[in-house]
């Protein structure tokens, strides 16, 4: 299995035909202040709170609002797009 870089992730779509394959470039994000996120689990999930002074980053498209899926401290967990753009900053 290949690794990707932290700035990218590839989609890889399988058809009766083709395999297509698409990368996506992630946004980096510095937290302002605690807000929570929502974090699956095999049984259910768990609200855990995304503290202020860690990093988050959203791969693929970034949504206009409604829930969106961050990677935060190595793990993949949902959180409301109207947080991230009311309490971090984007990373260049």
């Amino acid at each position: 299995m290949k690794h990707l870089q932290s700035s990218e992730i590839k989609k890889i779509a399988v058809t009766k035909s083709c395999v297509t394959e698409e990368t996506f470039m992630s946004v980096r994000y510095h937290v302002l202040s605690p807000f929570i996120a929502i974090k699956p689990l095999e049984d259910g999930y768990k609200i855990v709170t995304i503290p202020s002074g860690c990093t988050i980053e959203i791969f693929g498209e970034v949504q206009r609002s409604g829930l969106v899926d961050v990677a935060f401290e190595g793990e993949t967990v949902a959180v409301f797009m109207r947080d991230i753009d009311g309490r971090t900053e984007r990373v260049d």
